[in-house]
């Protein structure tokens, strides 16, 4: 019998994201990661339609956790230090190291947020009886469709379809109710596009299409 999988708590991963931005500008990467096995848990209870995308964020999770936890886990204490680290010895370009690199892991979830915000940007606004297809679709095809094959794409937006209203989106995925997700949400985006800007310009700094290639 497969086990039950544990909604969504907004406190929770509001809390994550607050304390994921520290204050001089960097970002921790084990609240990042932590937070994210919360946005695991929303793929997830999506249902199979985003189950390609949640087994693949979940296998460099753990590429990144396992990385947090090796020798060199100092290295990797946030964001900024991981990318700087890899540039700095040659790994995150080399095909042959040992190791994954983390900076090219990382990259797989970069792109998987982008597709949370915005789509959670839009939900925000639907109203309760509305069917969060349009939107998700929408929100697919400027953001993960990018990184994907053709057949894939095409399975996904056909198994949209299947999403519920936004109040049934709510109920089957988060704890708290549809007024305390609509109440939370603002803030919980505000906090993502941050850390989303924060790691994006990295990628910007060091060449992101380099690094594409290599995932």
């Amino acid at each position: 019998m497969a086990a039950t999988i544990q909604k969504l708590d907004m406190n929770e991963l509001r809390r994550d994201l607050d304390l994921c931005y520290r204050v001089d500008g960097t970002v921790d990467l084990l609240t990042y990661l932590r937070g994210y096995r919360s946005l695991l848990r929303f793929f997830r209870l999506l249902g199979r339609i985003f189950s390609f995308v949640a087994n693949d964020m979940e296998s460099k999770i753990l590429v990144l956790e396992n990385l947090l936890n090796s020798a060199d886990g100092s290295n990797y204490e946030t964001i900024h230090s991981m990318i700087e680290f890899e540039t700095s010895t040659g790994l995150i370009s080399d095909p042959n190291a040992p190791n994954p690199s983390g900076s090219r892991t990382l990259l797989r979830l970069h792109w998987a947020i982008e597709f949370i915000i915005a789509f959670l940007e839009k939900v925000k606004d639907l109203a309760d009886d509305d069917k969060t297809c349009p939107s998700c679709q929408e929100t697919y095809k400027v953001t993960l469709a990018k990184h994907h094959p053709w057949i894939i794409q095409k399975g996904a937006l056909f198994a949209m379809h299947t999403l519920p209203t936004t109040r049934a989106l709510v109920q089957q995925t988060c704890v708290q109710s549809v007024d305390e997700v609509r109440k939370a949400l603002p803030h919980i985006l505000d906090g993502g596009k941050l850390i989303y800007k924060s790691v994006q310009k990295l990628y910007e700094e060091i060449g992101r299409a380099s690094c594409r290639e290599r995932v």
